[in-house]
């Protein structure tokens, strides 16, 4: 089976911006595909090109995407089918929320969420991108199939978009297998060292924006016994995203009092020695598709608190403490546990490390490849 898979977010990822969710999704699942003897997988980018040495295939190169939807909307008979390959592939999967317009070949569209109809709040709301968000939404109705990545996230498209749930298939993520590489002791202080932290730490991962709810988080650590708050800081690892003005204020004022720590981006395996090392993961976010970080936590062997909501109790199941996102004493609490219960911390770490196993990125592929049969054998 011949599959056109589009890596637009992750051709602008691997030129230098670095890869948000999207990306990170299209690239393992790139990977893993190409492990399954039946599919021969090619690649378009909108507006991107890519160097093949990074993918190992040629990319078909596309123009920008958002003049396509503009001369489709123009001139709808023609679409893009003069410039997708339709009439060499079996099938197109648009990985990355661009959906294009295509005749003669079945289409699958992964999205992830439906945050920015769910929730526009979190998101800049202007009138270009109000208009970007609804032609999103026309865009995935042409989709023969629709994947998403949690039963939560499913039933947010059902009722945002308006696509029958018939359509809609759930096929969770996946954690890479270098989370799970031990990172030996030594290696992992001296990345500690780099970034000036001496003692335990709980660790908060993500882009600094409203849905993140890291505010709370930090109203949590003030709720905390002095001792813990003293003998464990905060380590917020997140570049500076849309709306967080008043959360670097408040970031910056703990660091001036000593319990928070502000890193912003740091290198991959950077990153998986702070997992390592931390006493807990802290991740109360208010709406996610799938949550990912928790994943990642359970491989590295740390404990993880997360919120009880959206699609945190499939994710994790039993293996994280759960936890209201909008009560800082019931985060607080569930700190304290941890920290003071070194039985339940065991006892996660085990539960967290069974979950994780069970989520692998080839098990995603191979659903994912399941889904690719179906749509072509039902096409017509």
């Amino acid at each position: 089976m011949v599959v056109d898979f589009g890596v637009t977010v992750l051709a602008r990822g691997l030129s230098g911006t670095g890869l948000d969710g999207i990306g990170h999704y299209s690239n393992e699942l790139f990977k893993a595909l190409q492990n399954i003897p039946s599919v021969d997988l090619a690649t378009y980018s909108f507006g991107f090109p890519i160097n093949q040495h990074i993918l190992g295939i040629p990319t078909h190169q596309l123009s920008r995407f958002t003049l396509e939807l503009a001369r489709s909307t123009v001139f709808p008979w023609r679409g893009l089918k003069s410039n997708i390959r339709c009439s060499q592939v079996d099938l197109i999967h648009a990985t990355d929320h661009l959906i294009p317009f295509v005749k003669g070949v079945p289409l699958i569209a992964t999205l992830m969420d439906a945050i920015p109809l769910s929730h526009p709040e979190w998101v800049n709301n202007n009138a270009f991108r109000r208009v970007k968000i609804e032609l999103w939404r026309q865009m995935a109705k042409r989709a023969d199939r629709i994947l998403t990545i949690s039963q939560y996230s499913k039933n947010e498209i059902v009722n945002h978009f308006e696509i029958d749930p018939s359509r809609i298939s759930v096929v969770p993520l996946g954690v890479d297998q270098r989370f799970f590489n031990h990172i030996k002791k030594g290696d992992r202080e001296k990345i500690l060292g780099k970034y000036g932290i001496e003692n335990e730490y709980f660790l908060t991962v993500g882009t600094l924006q409203p849905r993140k709810n890291i505010e709370r988080i930090l109203e949590a650590m003030r709720i905390l016994p002095e001792y813990i708050r003293k003998s464990h800081q905060l380590v917020i690892v997140g570049s500076q995203g849309w709306g967080s003005e008043s959360l670097i204020y408040a970031i910056k004022k703990a660091e001036q009092e000593g319990w928070c720590k502000w890193l912003s981006y740091v290198p991959d395996r950077d990153l998986r020695s702070l997992l390592q090392s931390a006493t807990l993961l802290v991740f109360p976010s208010l709406y996610e598709g799938f949550g990912l970080p928790v994943l990642e936590a359970f491989a590295s062997n740390t404990p993880v608190v997360a919120s009880n909501t959206t699609s945190f109790p499939e994710v994790a199941k039993d293996a994280a403490i759960l936890i209201d996102p909008l009560d800082p004493s019931n985060i607080a609490s569930a700190l304290s546990r941890v920290v003071e219960n070194k039985e339940l911390a065991e006892m996660l770490v085990k539960k967290g490390l069974a979950r994780a196993n069970e989520m692998t990125w080839q098990r995603c592929a191979e659903d994912t490849f399941t889904e690719y049969k179906k749509v072509v054998e039902e096409y017509v």
